[in-house]
């Protein structure tokens, strides 16, 4: 008698223990989908301030390209006459960096790469590369500038011609990189 009711405690016990198995999946479930809803929202978060960031070096960009665009003109003007790498700057004024921003990006998107679009990822790793590239760039025309600051000869002042169009170069690629970002960010988040 014990042996004919053991297969009946089993298969009760096989039918109770299917609604619990069935719970456990649907928690599951509902817990992976709300992790993905909320992996989303801060990749959306950290995207939006990124492109909060690119936006402020649009403006920055587009600010300073020009007046180093005139820099350039006034040293290529000034190449045979008598005054110096000082005198040109001081006639000039100050030539301004831009302040470039680019430090959100990784920090947000670290652990979440995965999903993001890869040409987002592509670009943000161009703009970091030009950023770098930019400032030491920049470092090596204060550097000049500083070195030469008497001088007044045409090779000195050629010399930092180039310099400053190899600034404006990168910073002109900088600001493409920066727009082209913004407008694929632009045409994927149309309200």
């Amino acid at each position: 008698m014990a042996a004919e009711n053991s297969p009946n405690i089993f298969k009760k016990l096989f039918y109770d223990m299917i609604p619990v198995i069935l719970g456990i999946l649907i928690a599951l479930i509902i817990n992976d989908w709300q992790l993905d809803v909320q992996d989303k929202q801060f990749v959306d978060s950290a995207m939006e301030a990124i492109s909060k960031e690119l936006e402020e070096n649009i403006i920055e960009l587009e600010k300073v390209i020009p007046d180093h665009e005139r820099f350039a003109i006034t040293i290529d003007s000034s190449l045979y006459l008598s005054n110096s790498l000082g005198d040109i700057i001081k006639n000039h004024g100050d030539l301004d960096s831009p302040n470039i921003k680019h430090t959100s990006w990784k920090a947000f998107l670290n652990q979440y790469m995965h999903l993001v679009d890869y040409e987002y990822i592509s670009i943000l790793a161009k703009i970091e590369e030009e950023k770098h590239l930019l400032e030491a760039k920049g470092i090596k025309a204060v550097d000049y500038i500083y070195n030469n600051i008497d001088a007044k000869d045409e090779k000195s002042k050629y010399k930092l011609l180039r310099i400053i169009d190899n600034i404006m170069r990168v910073e002109k690629e900088l600001l493409k990189s920066n727009q082209a970002f913004m407008i694929r960010y632009e045409s994927q988040n149309k309200d």
